[in-house]
């Protein structure tokens, strides 16, 4: 057996987390892309302070860059085109924080899942 570079995707398509038990959410996904080592690094980085934990905006910054699109998305009906400006709207929001990590979580989890890796704690 061997390990097919080309076969490592990069890019995913997320459904919303509600997706299977509220039909309302099934066509609702987020595109996303894992970062690369050195772009997780940079952000990591940016964040550290100097006690060594990370600032409390790693999570919000790490979810603006790995969105990179989404489908079923509306305002009132409408379209939301996937934008930084609106990607920052909804770090503002409380009640978006659980989905915000779970589409981080999602996106890391494919990523090592593609790769045989295994989560350590």
């Amino acid at each position: 057996m061997s390990f097919d570079l080309e076969s490592i995707e990069d890019q995913f398509r997320i459904p919303h987390p509600d997706a299977v038990s509220n039909e309302n959410l099934a066509d609702v996904f987020f595109i996303t892309r894992p970062l690369t080592r050195r772009e997780n690094l940079k952000l990591y980085n940016a964040n550290k302070k100097k006690s060594g934990d990370v600032g409390e905006g790693f999570i919000d910054e790490l979810f603006q860059k790995i969105l990179i699109n989404w489908e079923g998305i509306t305002r009132e009906g409408k379209p939301v085109e996937c934008t930084q400006a609106e990607k920052q709207s909804m770090c503002r929001k409380p009640g978006m924080s659980a989905l915000i990590d779970y589409i981080v979580e999602e996106t890391q989890r494919q990523s090592r899942d593609q790769l045989g890796i295994e989560e350590k704690n």
